[in-house]
């Protein structure tokens, strides 16, 4: 069993520096987000679940005793720590009452895999619990497939939020919450094979070790992105119980964000990268309901759409009056957020890149 504990004590050391590495790079972000921080804490709850489980694995030595028992308390530590993890993207994702009944399916499934492990004690007098095991793992299963699930359906709600109310794809944002599900999904596939079978250990359980590693990182790293993550998580925690309007609006309302807007474009707002729909009804001092429904009535568009609108007929403009600026300073002026988007935006506005536009227009 020597190998089984080099294994274990190399778990438990990755943990703790997992750990230190989530919980001091808590210092070093200079705009924080609530909903965020508490997902870091989250994680850092989860990591030393996972460190306390391996210490007590080597002190105990309960893989030693049997598989089944070894499986038992895996499921006894892992079921929590996974529940935390899924429940750091969730965090992220959801305003409070949606965060607190997923919390609260977790608590319920963790609380029958502790009734069922207690029952199976109680009856054989023993760690050996007997087919209570198989129990407990059908326990342990279906909170992982729950906890893959929700991220995942929320993601796709989430993205389409975004795509209506951000002025440039939110592109860390999406990838590092995609990355985060695809890892926890992983591993809780694999996490089963190496529950229940001490060999498979020494195969899924060093996977089980990298994929939990990349997904701190990942997650460390969204909280570095400055620019508009921060920004979007805020507004996704706001609580929005108005009702949307849809019918038309009068003429002086719509004359008024129109002027409104005719001063923003003066003052070239669309130049700020990390624009959204929040921000700019902010700063144009527009009812947020308000905007999206002229936006709604008179072009029929979402806010990106539109505001993609306006920042490409701005590129004609600077490519007429300056014909020798590259579309890297073009993409920075008009406010796209990179040099490819503005391409692609262009092009799917106009039919032509930028270049080939200018060179039908002989510029």
């Amino acid at each position: 069993m020597t190998d089984l504990k080099a294994l274990q004590y190399t778990c438990m050391i990755v943990m703790i520096m997992l750990t230190f590495f989530v919980t001091t790079s808590h210092f070093f972000v200079v705009r924080k987000n609530r909903q965020y921080e508490q997902s870091r804490w989250m994680i850092v709850a989860a990591l030393l679940i996972f460190t306390t489980h391996f210490l007590l694995q080597m002190t105990f030595k309960f893989r030693e005793q049997g598989d089944d028992v070894g499986a038992l308390a895996n499921i006894l530590f892992y079921a929590p720590a996974s529940i935390l993890l899924s429940c750091s993207q969730l965090n992220i994702q959801l305003n409070g009452k949606k965060r607190k009944k997923h919390i609260m399916m977790g608590l319920i499934g963790y609380c029958l895999i502790l009734v069922t492990a207690v029952c199976g004690v109680a009856y054989y007098n023993s760690l050996h619990i007997g087919p209570f095991i198989y129990l407990v793992n059908t326990f342990n299963t279906a909170i992982m497939i729950y906890y893959v699930w929700m991220p995942y359906k929320e993601i796709r709600k989430i993205k389409a939020k975004l795509d209506d109310e951000l002025g440039n794809p939110a592109e860390v944002y999406s990838k590092t919450m995609r990355i985060g599900s695809f890892l926890i999904y992983i591993f809780a596939i694999i996490s089963p094979l190496f529950i229940l079978s001490t060999k498979l250990l020494f195969i899924f359980g060093p996977l089980g070790l990298i994929i939990i590693s990349f997904f701190v990182v990942s997650f460390t790293a969204l909280g570095f992105n400055n620019d508009n993550i921060t920004e979007i998580m805020d507004e996704m925690d706001e609580e929005n119980n108005v009702t949307k309007d849809d019918d038309e609006m009068s003429e002086p309302r719509i004359e008024s964000i129109e002027e409104s807007i005719r001063k923003w474009k003066e003052e070239a707002g669309y130049r700020d990268q990390n624009l959204t729909l929040a921000t700019m009804t902010r700063r144009i001092m527009v009812n947020k309901n308000d905007f999206t429904n002229y936006l709604n009535n008179k072009y029929e568009q979402t806010f990106r759409v539109w505001l993609s609108d306006v920042r490409t007929e701005e590129a004609k403009r600077m490519m007429i009056e300056n014909p020798d600026y590259s579309n890297e300073l073009i993409s920075i002026e008009c406010g796209f957020s990179s040099r490819v988007y503005f391409q692609r935006m262009f092009k799917e506005k106009t039919g032509l890149t930028p270049s080939e536009w200018k060179k039908k227009r002989n510029l």
